[in-house]
């Protein structure tokens, strides 16, 4: 015989009714929560940035890199800032400023700039202290924003440290020697020029009024 009369029976059969559609919403609920952790989990995997590329260079001699250059010379590092122009620009460029030396190939400001990339994970110069170094740059600039002044130089280039091995190498590569870069410092202009043609000037302007004056005393005289 049945447990449950009639009247208990309508009674569970409500109750079940009623508690169906909450219990229906909490499982679509937590399916939904579970939905979107996945999401996020497998988005977190997707999404997040790799490791850096390293750069890889082949071995290069200081002859190589010598022959290879658009212009080498030895130099040590005044300042090195990133070329981004606004905070929320990236570039991933930097420009290095070195106060020239010798000059062993090129024409080369006392003053140089050389565009690179950022890191040396990005092939961009990686150079510590402020030397001297020895720079193999190039016109070459196609990966990178390089104004006309301006050299482009990278991590695989060459460039280092100036040792007496690589001092033998230059001086092996340019046996002319070095040439010693112009002074960045700008001579006055002389002014005699100037002051001579003011004076002719002067001299011209007094010999007019003269010559009118003359001119009036003769016609009134």
């Amino acid at each position: 015989m049945s447990r449950f009369t009639a009247p208990r029976k309508a009674l569970f059969v409500r109750t079940l009714l009623v508690r169906i559609p909450l219990v229906r919403a909490l499982l679509v609920r937590a399916l939904g929560v579970g939905m979107v952790a996945a999401f996020l989990t497998l988005g977190g995997v997707v999404l997040a940035p790799g490791p850096a590329c390293a750069c890889s260079c082949a071995a290069t001699t200081p002859a190589e890199a010598f022959a290879r250059a658009d212009a080498v010379f030895v130099g040590r590092v005044v300042d090195r800032a990133s070329k981004d122009r606004f905070p929320w620009e990236r570039t991933g460029v930097a420009v290095w400023t070195f106060e020239v030396d010798r000059i062993y190939k090129g024409e080369v400001q006392r003053r140089q700039e050389i565009v690179t990339m950022d890191s040396g994970a990005s092939c961009g110069l990686e150079l510590d202290g402020s030397g001297p170094f020895v720079i193999y740059a190039t016109h070459d600039s196609s990966h990178i924003d390089a104004e006309r002044d301006q050299y482009a130089a990278g991590l695989c280039d060459g460039s280092q440290p100036l040792t007496t091995e690589v001092e033998r190498s230059l001086a092996a590569q340019a046996p002319e020697g070095p040439i010693m870069p112009a002074s960045s410092t700008e001579q006055p202009a002389e002014s005699d020029g100037g002051v001579s043609t003011l004076l002719m000037v002067g001299l011209g302007a007094i010999g007019a009024v003269v010559a009118a004056v003359v001119g009036w005393l003769k016609l009134h005289g």
